[in-house]
This record gives C-alpha cells, sequence and structure tokens, in this order.
C-alpha cells in the first residue's frame, strides 16, 4: 500500500508536530527538580497543544493517548503550588522563568562564551518558554518586543 503525496506530507507533519510537542516534556523532566512549577505548565502546554493537534486532525483520542494524558496530569497535581496560585501569579511565575532564560542567552550571545549547538538550543528552548507564556494571554509588548529580536538572532 502507497501513500499518496498529500497523504504522505501529512503524515509526515504530523510526525515532525509530535515531535516538536515532545520537547516540552523533555523540558519538564530536565527542569523538575528546579523549578516544579515551570516544569508543570510544560506538561500542560503539552496536553493541550496534543489535544488541539488531534482535533485539528480530526482524530478521536486513543485508549494510549487517554492514559498518557492521565499520567502527564497526575504528574501536574503533585506540583500543589501551581494549583493554588491566582491566574496572575502564575503568569507572573511563567513570565519570570522566562526573563531569566532570555538574560541568560543575551548575556552568551554578548560574551560570546556559547557554542552553536548549545546557542541553538537555547534560543529554541526560551522560544518555546514564551509559546507557554501565551496559554495566559496576549504577549505585553516588552515580550513580543523580546520575541522578535529572538527570532532575529
Amino acid at each position: 500500500m502507497s501513500l499518496d503525496k498529500g497523504e504522505y506530507k501529512g503524515k509526515y507533519r504530523r510526525i515532525y508536530r509530535m515531535t516538536e510537542l515532545k520537547t516540552y516534556l523533555s523540558y519538564a523532566d530536565e527542569i523538575e527538580n528546579t523549578n516544579p512549577i515551570m516544569a508543570a505548565y510544560c506538561r500542560l502546554h503539552y496536553v493541550d497543544s496534543y489535544i488541539k493537534q488531534l482535533k485539528q486532525e480530526q482524530k478521536n483520542l486513543t485508549k494510549e493517548d487517554k492514559e498518557q494524558i492521565k499520567g502527564i496530569l497526575e504528574n501536574v497535581e503533585k506540583v500543589k503550588s501551581v494549583s493554588k496560585l491566582s491566574k496572575e501569579e502564575k503568569k507572573e511565575e511563567v513570565s519570570e522563568y522566562c526573563m531569566n532564560m532570555y538574560t541568560k542567552i543575551m548575556k552568551s550571545i554578548n560574551d560570546q562564551k556559547s557554542d552553536n549547538l548549545e546557542y541553538t538550543d537555547m534560543l529554541t528552548t526560551i522560544r518555546n518558554f514564551i509559546q507557554i507564556l501565551t496559554s495566559f494571554g496576549p504577549l505585553s509588548s516588552d515580550w513580543v518586543k523580546k520575541g522578535n529580536t529572538l527570532y532575529t538572532l
């Protein structure tokens, strides 16, 4: 059974998008011990984006999808402080984390101490964290400016 060009492109896009989404789970695992709140938001962003992707493709959640999402949400529930914060406090927490990452990246660029791979990884990470920040509503003009700066580097 062969795929026509449209099917192939669709499957390739889906695999790329799902791989891209899984980076949020990797970030969550990396920062779990140092910043459990941000790790929880990485996981929530993954779940939200994953479900949106399935809806866009007009697909239903499989049993495996449901089990994975349930496991992720149980992990998020362990971070009690996330649910106790107001929406503004949550936004501030994520914004502060993003600002620290942004500052680190800009310092690294100015000091030119970063190798290309580390630099690329840092840029991808902060861009993804800013994407999480958008889940709280429109970005402030300051963050829009910072985001634009990051995309021109």
